[in-house]
């Protein structure tokens, strides 16, 4: 990941973020950072803050992101809990688990960490959530995997038949999710797709739909930015930054070479083009794709980068369940 040219300021308010989940999301950081004390806890949470965003200076860090409990708030997240409790021999995937905060919550709400693998490409983010939440890979053992999902050695593609699948794997020996293929109950991925062109995001979404579980009730969820007609959208880190970039647009003197670029520009789908994408990847009729879309007045301080150049950006929830 390259470091961004504009750094905005840390002006997002650690109160405001919390209060978004409410008690659910405060009891929550309480409980597993070990610290009752509001003053004392947002302390904790700055100082981990300054520290990661020093490292990595990307929005999800600005606005907190790995203080929301957003996931288990999510339509499909009672059901997949459900069903990973249930069945002991169920296995769950985050794939871009940032702080492991979804996982963590996860097992708070009765899932085994056996049961549960994360990922992402850099080990960083994993270690700070070692460090926010006080704890250890002994103390928290949930397999973590460092991989970037388009090596094919480490998230393969689709197998051609059931003879490649592999037997139920061993979570402590893996090195790839190579060996997962198949043998997944829920993937989860949330503000990853749209980090990717286009016929990434179809490829990644592809590999995905390979990984899952063949049996009934098997699901992926996540959310992504998105349109209300799929296309390109120009996003901008905070409302300085788009101002900043209206401003030029208007001012003709400074067209030309030297002129700043603004904002970063996504490919986003849209919730009827997302649903035919995961379709494609099954028989007719085998999964229900459910979506719903936050519009952008709907924001939370905690979503990430919340501010579209054009006004046409949504925040699509989402899930493909096996039927």
């Amino acid at each position: 990941m390259s470091r961004p040219t504009y750094i905005p300021p840390l002006d997002v308010k650690l109160s405001d973020v919390l209060e978004v989940d409410g008690d659910t999301g405060l009891q929550f950081f309480q409980k597993e950072i070990g610290i009752s004390d509001a003053n004392e806890l947002e302390k904790h949470v700055l100082a981990l803050q300054a520290k990661a965003y020093e490292m990595f200076p990307y929005t999800c860090i600005r606005v907190f992101s790995f203080m929301r409990v957003k996931t288990s708030l999510m339509p499909a997240y009672p059901r997949v809990v459900e069903v990973m409790k249930q069945n002991p021999d169920a296995l769950f995937l985050d794939i871009g688990c940032f702080f492991g905060t979804d996982v963590r919550k996860l097992v708070v709400d009765g899932v085994s960490p056996h049961q549960v693998v994360a990922t992402d490409i850099l080990q960083g983010f994993w270690d700070l959530g070692h460090e926010l939440f006080k704890s250890t890979p002994a103390t928290f053992p949930v397999k973590f995997l460092q991989g970037d999902v388009f090596d094919p050695a480490f998230l393969p593609p689709p197998a051609q038949d059931a003879a490649a699948l592999s037997s139920k794997p061993v979570l402590a020996d893996l090195t790839s999710l190579t060996p997962l293929r198949g043998h997944l109950t829920a993937i989860h991925i949330t503000y990853v797709f749209h980090l990717f062109p286009e016929e990434k995001q179809r490829l990644l979404a592809e590999h995905l739909a390979g990984m899952l579980s063949a049996a009934s009730g098997s699901t992926i969820f996540g959310a992504t930015f998105a349109r209300r007609t799929p296309g390109r959208e120009l996003y901008f880190r905070d409302e300085a930054e788009r101002l900043a970039a209206l401003s030029e647009s208007q001012d003709t003197s400074n067209a030309g070479e030297g002129k700043r670029q603004n904002g970063v520009e996504l490919y986003c789908f849209s919730p009827e083009s997302w649903t035919a994408l995961w379709e494609s990847f099954f028989p007719p009729g085998a999964v229900r794709v459910e979506t719903k879309v936050t519009e952008r007045a709907a924001y939370s301080p905690g979503e990430m980068i919340p501010v579209g150049k054009t006004g046409d950006d949504v925040i699509l929830n989402w899930s493909c369940t096996r039927v």
